[in-house]
């Protein structure tokens, strides 16, 4: 085999090919854009064609059922602010590993940087719980799964959905008994570059401290719907926290994402695992009487599977909804993101000057986004959050 993939946008990045490869002819490389590719070591290949036929990326997803969707957030408030929206994963965390099983999912490392993590405590599970806005590595996490899957242990892997797809792909070729695996794939927006977001993470330790903390999205700041990243500096005896929304600003323009994010396959109502997770943005309209500040999840429930144990958990408080109303603004469950004008000209900047001048061309704050900031303040005071949020709704337009 010459290439596992023909181009670019054809490839995710799951590691499913090399970890499946017999001879070990496949490694990930990382491109000048930050992203890792599969890369053949023709030294090595027999020409299998294992690699390409095992790719789950693109190939149709089977549905099992027709979603089941709901509104779910913690009862726990204390719990729930420490989640990044209604705290529906870390309910379904707990209840697999109050069975003594094991989690599989996006953790900040303590470099901060992001990548696949194995979790069978609470405490390992932490690192675990919130967004991580960048891809995160996947590493040998399908072959540990696989391992616990065989030694009888429960699994829940949390990941994207093409991660998910992934680990699908990797299990069905063993034929692994997938009776103890449960699936959570992620209603995505798209996956960074872990470069671009190491940048960052430079730029600032460079411009102030040591960067000892970093929070994608802290809703204790100005509440959930708010997008606002924090940062905490340290030099081992002086700590700072700092609220920006830079790196959101980038994420948000979608310049960074992987080429395969635009027109993602997987933005669809047919999931490729047993229950879908994310935030229930536009819960104001749809269920006003659910609204809370403090954050709502939204969860489709995808297969018998799910369904079970979605009924299991007793410390989420729920209410029946729909696909239409939760996907009203969710673009990951209705076809995605079409491709960003600016892209190559973004990353042409990037490669020419670097992190910073290719942001503050393409990624600044507008007068109007700064100066809500300040009218949010002023407004969430005296007027009820639907109201703020209908106005904040209408200033984006």
């Amino acid at each position: 085999m010459k290439s596992v993939f023909s181009v670019k946008d054809k490839c995710c990045g799951c590691r499913t090919c090399e970890q499946l490869c017999p001879t070990h002819a496949i490694e990930m490389s990382e491109d000048t854009n930050g992203f890792l590719y599969p890369q053949i070591q023709t030294e090595l290949c027999v020409d299998c064609g294992l690699c390409v036929n095992s790719c789950a990326f693109g190939k149709s997803i089977k549905t099992e059922m027709d979603p089941l969707v709901f509104a779910a957030r913690l009862e726990d408030v204390d719990e729930r602010m420490r989640s990044q929206s209604g705290g529906a994963f870390w309910a379904l965390a707990r209840q697999i590993i109050s069975s003594k099983g094991v989690i599989y999912g996006a953790g900040m490392a303590n470099d901060l940087t992001v990548r696949h993590m194995r979790a069978e405590t609470i405490e390992e599970l932490e690192p675990l719980r919130q967004s991580k806005y960048v891809q995160s590595d996947t590493n040998d996490t399908f072959s540990q799964a696989k391992n616990d899957l065989e030694h009888g242990r429960k699994v829940l892997f949390s990941g994207t959905p093409c991660q998910v797809a992934g680990l699908n792909a990797y299990l069905e070729h063993y034929k692994t008994d997938r009776a103890g695996c449960l699936t959570v794939d992620l209603i995505c927006f798209g996956i960074p570059s872990p470069k671009l977001y190491q940048d960052y993470v430079a730029f600032l330790s460079q411009k102030y401290l040591n960067v000892s903390c970093f929070v994608f999205r802290d809703k204790t700041y100005q509440g959930w719907h708010t997008s606002v990243e924090k940062i905490v500096f340290s030099d081992g005896k002086y700590m700072k926290a700092y609220h920006s929304n830079d790196y959101l600003n980038l994420f948000y323009s979608r310049l960074a994402l992987r080429p395969t994010c635009t027109n993602c396959l997987y933005a669809q109502a047919n999931r490729c695992s047993d229950i879908t997770l994310g935030d229930y943005w536009g819960i104001e309209e749809a269920h006003p009487d659910f609204w809370d500040e403090t954050g709502v999840s939204v969860v489709m429930l995808n297969t018998h599977k799910g369904h079970r144990l979605f009924q299991e958990i007793e410390e989420l408080a729920i209410m029946e909804s729909s696909f239409s109303l939760a996907s009203k603004e969710q673009p990951g469950l209705r076809g995605g993101f079409p491709p960003q004008p600016a892209y190559d000209a973004f990353w042409k900047l990037y490669h020419e000057e670097g992190f910073a001048a290719a942001t503050r061309k393409y990624c600044r704050n507008t007068p109007i986004k700064k100066g809500w900031v300040v009218i949010k303040k002023i407004l969430k005071k005296i007027l009820p959050p639907m109201v703020v949020h209908k106005i904040k709704e209408i200033m984006k337009r």
